[in-house]
């Protein structure tokens, strides 16, 4: 008896063991839900006071994209025309010196074109491709004149501006009946920031990434993060606005020391980017790479000093990788990795509309 009295008293003692041990668990799921209620108000208290975070910013991305797609009465269809002039841009002031008489001649009386180069009374491209053999790299550098601002135009894929649209260059190129067309800045995938296109505004925020503005007057000028406001180059009357980046050049035209991008886009991959000389004179340039044989990539550092080098005064890194494809007269003119992927937006050169 004495015996089973002590398994019995055991037991009991093994049952309070188990009472206390859940009765802790379920004190310490109360104190969490508890902790948890109470610090979701601090954080949006935060956000008001202007605290940075990546919740804030995802917030932020939600409420910018789902405004645009209100602007647009669907998923971002069109933007806001701005009211600032830049419906009509690159129209020559009196006593100015037009772009047709300034580059006169650059251009044709008549359309006229051979495989790498194009001219015409209001667009002349030419078309060269450089191979370094030691890397091996090659890229593809399109020299560009144009008469007006109405010749150099973005497009989104679909002609909509919607979360994750994708369609080919080439596709891209002949709905538009673009002469050059090169893939853009990711638009498609980004929720934030500042977003410009054909004078045409869809996202007014400042971002954490550099921007490259192509302003109504056919100047261009790349931002940090820290150097502009969003409603002052709204103001500016900007025709497009990319923010993908990071900028290349410095205020003098000369490669940068420090990029505002992460060590992974620093490193050898294919490329586009967009150059700027003066109003009226640009450049497309295409990198091929991630093929060991033909072409590597080519690093951000040395994409720099090539706009530097060609004596560009600005210049904008684009997508890359895969996206880095440029066609001409119809035709993809480039060598893209695993023959290029669909894009969700595209800078092009075109005639102007009739």
């Amino acid at each position: 008896m004495a015996g089973a009295r002590r398994r019995n008293i055991g037991s009991h003692g093994r049952s309070k063991e188990y009472v206390l041990f859940f009765a802790f668990i379920l004190i310490v799921l109360v104190l969490f839900l508890c902790f948890t209620t109470v610090l979701k108000p601090v954080r949006r208290i935060s956000y008001a006071a202007g605290a940075a975070s990546g919740q804030e910013e995802e917030t932020r991305a939600q409420n910018a994209y789902r405004d645009a797609a209100a602007r647009s009465g669907g998923e971002g269809n069109t933007g806001k025309a701005l009211e600032n002039g830049s419906a009509d841009p690159a129209k020559p002031s009196a006593g100015s010196v037009s772009w047709k008489e300034k580059f006169a001649d650059r251009f044709s009386e008549v359309p006229e074109s051979g495989p790498d180069w194009y001219r015409s009374p209001d667009v002349a491209i030419r078309i060269t491709t450089v191979t370094d053999d030691s890397v091996p790299v090659v890229w593809h550098v399109a020299d560009i004149y144009v008469t007006h601002l109405e010749n150099f135009r973005t497009a989104f894929a679909g002609d909509r501006y919607a979360r994750w649209a994708a369609e080919s260059v080439l596709s891209a190129a002949e709905r538009h009946g673009a002469i050059l067309c090169m893939n853009g800045d990711y638009a498609d995938a980004q929720k934030t920031g500042l977003l410009v296109r054909n004078g045409e505004l869809y996202l007014s925020e400042q971002t954490r990434n550099d921007i490259c503005v192509l302003y109504a007057d056919g100047t261009v000028k790349t931002y940090g993060p820290d150097e502009y406001w969003a409603e002052d180059i709204i103001a500016a009357s900007p025709w497009q606005v990319w923010k993908f980046g990071p900028a290349l050049l410095d205020a003098e035209g000369m490669p940068l020391n420090e990029f505002n991008t992460s060590k992974e886009l620093m490193r050898k991959n294919p490329r586009s980017g967009f150059g700027y000389y003066e109003p009226g004179h640009y450049c497309f340039v295409v990198v091929d790479g991630r093929q060991s044989e033909y072409s590597r990539g080519m690093g951000i550092e040395r994409f720099a000093q090539l706009f530097s080098d060609l004596g560009c005064k600005a210049a904008y890194n684009l997508d890359g990788g895969q996206s880095s494809v440029i066609s001409f007269n119809g035709q993809v003119y480039n060598h893209p990795c695993k023959d290029g992927r669909d894009s969700g937006d595209f800078l092009m050169i075109c005639e102007l509309p009739e």
